[in-house]
């Protein structure tokens, strides 16, 4: 009787390793323990139960901390083709999840698409979807964790489309016995060749022209997509923001400019106001000093009036005292039998100390009327 080949599949920390340990019911696979995956290449593990041969494929893991998924899937690819080639095919593949994960992370979900190219529609009936590490769940997360189960078979994007093409989900147990009745019930399947073996022996593709590879393909694709549309939209952004900045600083200089256009303005303004006051002041000044001027003039005429008009009182005043004194002489001439030659000399005198004063010709006029030469 032909050996039923057993793959195991999944991301990395899934619990592969311990399970075929589990089903080998001793440690022979390489169990992981810490953050660094420890299947680095397809390994191969004969079990004998009930007198019949199932080989146990443990399977290095997507999300890998050494590989990268595409290295992963190669390898996946080589191991597949190659066994194809020499007329072995699988009967069943375990696919686990560990149901701890809170959330299906987008590396999970693009290795679960992969994963579906890789086994292809006709190939679902042999899957067994399994759910691990159900004994490290949290009494208080209990619930969550069997929502998480139920989403995982109601959700497209999951697992839903696998079961039903006839994929089979389950929880996986911790005990040998439970797991060798899961395990000869999935070896139990015929031997079908899956999507990518079709691919790479039948079609003759290439690694990169399968269709598993394109699902990494098209995420990179997308990837770049989006990076090109996310680099757009920052250089949208960019320029929206330059726009915005350089209306701003518009403004800014536009606010700047009134306000120095303004503040010229007042300055001019207050330039000519101060120019007109210091003007006015001049002019005020100027009319200060004419009007003193005119004050100055106006007293010194008045002192010149008065000036004259003491020397007119004076004048007067000594004309008068000598026309008396003329006139005493005069009368003393006209009554006297002194011959007037004797009083000609003092009146001579007279005339003379006269000659100072308007009088004189009137005087000496007076005189001569009296005294003929």
């Amino acid at each position: 009787m032909a050996s039923s080949l057993v793959a195991f599949m999944g991301l990395t920390g899934t619990g592969k390793s311990s399970l075929i340990n589990l089903l080998l019911g001793e440690h022979k696979a390489k169990v992981g323990h810490d953050i660094q995956s420890e299947t680095c290449e397809v390994a191969s593990y004969s079990l004998w139960y009930l007198g019949k041969e199932t080989v146990l494929i443990d399977t290095p893991g997507f999300d890998d901390t050494n590989k990268s998924d595409s290295e992963v899937l190669r390898i996946l690819y080589t191991w597949l083709k190659t066994n194809y080639t020499c007329g072995r095919k699988l009967n069943a593949i375990f696919y686990l999840h560990n149901i701890t994960d809170k959330r299906m992370r987008g590396s999970s979900l693009n290795n679960l698409y992969a994963f579906k190219r890789l086994c292809g529609d006709d190939f679902f009936s042999s899957v067994l979807l399994g759910t691990t590490f159900w004994r490290a769940v949290k009494p208080l997360d209990n619930e969550g964790a069997i929502a998480r189960e139920s989403e995982l078979k109601t959700t497209d994007d999951f697992w839903k489309k696998m079961i039903s093409g006839g994929a089979t989900a389950c929880r996986i147990p911790d005990t040998r016995t439970e797991a060798l009745k899961i395990l000869m019930q999935m070896a139990g399947n015929g031997p079908r060749v899956l999507q990518i073996q079709s691919e790479a022996v039948d079609q003759g593709r290439s690694f990169e022209a399968t269709s598993a590879h394109q699902t990494f393909t098209e995420e990179l694709t997308a990837a770049r997509t989006q990076h090109i549309t996310e680099i757009d939209r920052l250089a949208a952004d960019a320029t929206r923001a330059r726009e915005i900045r350089d209306r701003e600083a518009a403004h800014a200089a536009e606010l700047f400019r009134q306000r120095q256009e303004t503040e010229r303005c007042e300055l001019e303004r207050q330039e000519k106001a101060q120019t007109e006051a210091a003007e006015a002041h001049r002019l005020r000044m100027i009319a200060l000093r004419e009007e003193h001027e005119r004050a100055e003039a106006r007293e010194k005429e008045l002192d010149q009036a008065m000036q004259k008009l003491k020397i007119e009182s004076t004048r007067k005043e000594k004309s008068a005292q000598f026309k008396r004194r003329i006139d005493a002489q005069l009368y003393l001439l006209q009554n006297s039998n002194t011959s007037p030659e004797l009083f000609r000399p003092m009146v001579t005198a007279y005339n003379l100390s006269c000659d100072n004063c308007m009088e004189t010709i009137g005087v000496a006029t007076y005189y001569r009327e009296f005294f003929p030469p």
